[in-house]
């Protein structure tokens, strides 16, 4: 099993958009680990789509839509309380532990 690094730029309860320096195959199947603030959950995903969104001479950079498949309830419960901390008005204020 490899581990690459990779960014979340949007979350929803079904799924990821990511950046990667790497493409994504479209329908491969990925077990990711979502760091959600002080929690961390592995979730099966297929990649949706995946495009080159940014290139230099260093660097190519990709988006790619990840949809979660089958997320047990202990994830769908994490990434739900993770989204709903996103929103308050709280969160703005103090940023929970692990977030910037």
């Amino acid at each position: 099993m490899v581990y690459k690094a990779m960014t979340v730029r949007q979350i929803s309860h079904t799924g990821v958009l990511v950046e990667t320096t790497y493409p994504l195959q479209i329908d491969s199947l990925h077990e990711i680990r979502l760091s959600l603030g002080a929690t961390s959950v592995v979730v099966k995903s297929r990649v949706v789509h995946c495009a080159v969104t940014g290139m230099d001479s260093q660097c190519v950079s990709y988006r790619a839509g990840l949809e979660f498949v089958e997320p047990g309830p202990a994830v769908r419960l994490a990434i739900e309380q993770f989204i709903d901390l996103l929103k308050s008005a709280e969160w703005r204020a103090d940023p929970p532990p692990g977030l910037p």
